[in-house]
């Protein structure tokens, strides 16, 4: 059950790390520094807190608990 929670919140991590990167490929996230002068941190955000919840998956994946 151990490796199967990890394999899931791994997945969970790396489809939130997709999402961001439609986001940042997203015609707005282009169109919208020209207006206001500042990117879009939205992208940003998303990459980070899917890499943590991969990282986290991944450990839960690997760590041998006793």
């Amino acid at each position: 059950m151990h490796r199967i929670t990890g394999a899931i919140i791994l997945l969970l991590g790396l489809a939130v790390l997709i999402g961001g990167r439609r986001i940042a490929d997203h015609y707005g996230a282009e169109v919208q520094p020209l207006f206001n002068g500042a990117p879009t941190d939205r992208a940003v955000y998303i990459y980070v807190c899917g890499g943590i919840i991969a990282f986290l998956g991944m450990v839960r994946l690997v760590w041998k608990r006793k």
